[in-house]
């Protein structure tokens, strides 16, 4: 309890008195419908906890052969409506939170595919180019003027194979990092206009 005000010399009383009572001596009916605003904002899917206190804003005034006592009882709707506005805030960042982290992690999987996508794609195409230089080194035979010609050939051809496959991986890896660049971009806007 706050206890705030004055007596005067001519006997007057102004005092403001902040209590917060304990729901448990609050009484049955205090109690009943502060379980019914919770139980309604349960039902709207708004998580609004119970608070263990009931405020209250309590104002003596008169002078002391006539005080006069009055319950200021805005102060426990201004109450309510903060703690219901605070649960709102509370469940829309959660689900603002929700999509941002449901966007990002579908970007990451799609990366993830166009990676192994690509890493596929430079196999085959590093495959083929290694088979044809074999086979250009193969038909050379026995002849060792051809053998020095296709090795230099099989070389160039092994080279350009290895290059186009790390070229396809570098290419993907690009997109994949700018497509999960873009989700967290989306992510963070949708975070910060919430």
């Amino acid at each position: 309890m706050k206890v705030a005000g004055s007596n005067g010399l001519d006997q007057s009383l102004e005092y403001l008195v902040d209590l917060r009572v304990p729901r448990a001596m609050a009484g049955g009916a205090a109690n009943q419908a502060l379980a019914g605003l919770v139980s309604q904002a349960g039902k709207a899917r708004v998580d609004l906890e119970a608070s263990p206190e009931i405020p209250l804003a309590i104002r003596v005034v008169g002078t002391v052969m006539n005080p006069s006592v009055k319950v200021n009882v805005g102060t426990l709707a201004t109450t309510a409506a903060s703690t219901v506005t605070k649960a709102v805030e509370k469940t829309v960042t959660a689900k603002v939170s929700a999509e941002a982290t449901r966007m990002v992690q579908e970007a990451e999987q799609r990366a993830a595919s166009i990676k192994l996508d690509a890493q596929a794609l430079a196999d085959r195409v590093k495959a083929e180019g290694h088979a044809r230089a074999d086979s250009l080194v193969a038909r050379a035979g026995s002849n060792p003027l051809l053998k020095v010609a296709a090795k230099p050939a099989g070389d160039k051809l092994r080279r350009e194979a290895d290059d186009k496959a790390a070229k396809i991986v570098r290419e993907a890896d690009q997109r994949a990092e700018t497509l999960i660049a873009a989700a967290r971009e989306r992510a963070a806007k949708s975070r910060s206009e919430r």
